[in-house]
């Protein structure tokens, strides 16, 4: 599939959560994935909070982070299971982006999955592993 590259490098993939289509920013080095509170709030049947944690920023800065376990999203067409995500305002980020990101894909969505990258080319693809 197509890849969008932003001018820095981040690479973007569309994840269907309910009916709606957000835009997420795919990265390897994200201990959990990121949601925008504003997507909590259009789908909040999707989200369940459960209890805060300790979260550390890419500065280094540490503060609690609300969390929710959110319902199972699609991505090409893969459903990816029910997970514990961290609610992180990204209105900041998006001011300076010119696509705003509604998600950032961490290690809980990335590891269910076999990601093929082809940054050069600007493809990607994909395939679920056996569960």
């Amino acid at each position: 599939m197509p890849l969008y590259l932003d001018d820095v490098g981040h690479a973007y993939l569309d994840v269907v959560v309910e009916s709606a289509t957000a835009s997420a920013v795919w990265d390897t080095g994200a201990g959990i994935t990121v949601v925008n509170p504003s997507l909590i709030a259009q789908h909040p049947q999707m989200f369940n909070e459960v209890e805060p944690t300790s979260g550390t920023d890419g500065a280094g800065q540490t503060q609690q982070t609300p969390t929710y376990i959110m319902g199972p999203v699609s991505i090409a067409g893969v459903t990816f299971q029910t997970q514990k995500v961290a609610a992180v305002d990204l209105s900041a980020a998006n001011a300076t982006l010119d696509r705003p990101m509604d998600l950032i894909l961490g290690y809980p969505t990335l590891c269910q999955a076999t990601w093929y990258m082809d940054f050069p080319r600007r493809q990607w693809a994909l395939s679920l592993l056996p569960r």
